[in-house]
């Protein structure tokens, strides 16, 4: 170590993980400018086409509000579903 610190193991462990959380906020960051984009100039009449698909982001926002972090298993639970419904994507 340059300054001859103890750092602890809890530090050490959050900085080997830097670039996975840096890879998961890019993405973070990228499927919130999708999703404020298509809520933000869809139009009225185009709502209902696409309702499930908005129904099943909004339950996907959901979960990463409410269930996951930044020690949940694998990205976005793992099978990508956020940014899979964002690009219209079918599984």
């Amino acid at each position: 170590m340059l300054l001859k610190c103890e750092v602890p193991e809890s530090a050490l462990a959050i900085f080997q993980s830097s670039d996975q959380f840096r890879s998961l906020i890019s993405s973070l960051e990228l499927i919130c400018s999708i999703y404020n984009r298509i809520q933000s100039s869809i139009l009225p009449v185009e709502a209902p086409l696409v309702q499930q698909k908005l129904d099943a982001v909004e339950l996907a926002l959901k979960r990463g509000l409410e269930d996951l972090n930044w020690k949940s298993d694998g990205e976005e639970g793992g099978d990508g579903s956020l940014s899979g419904l964002l690009f219209l994507k079918t599984p």
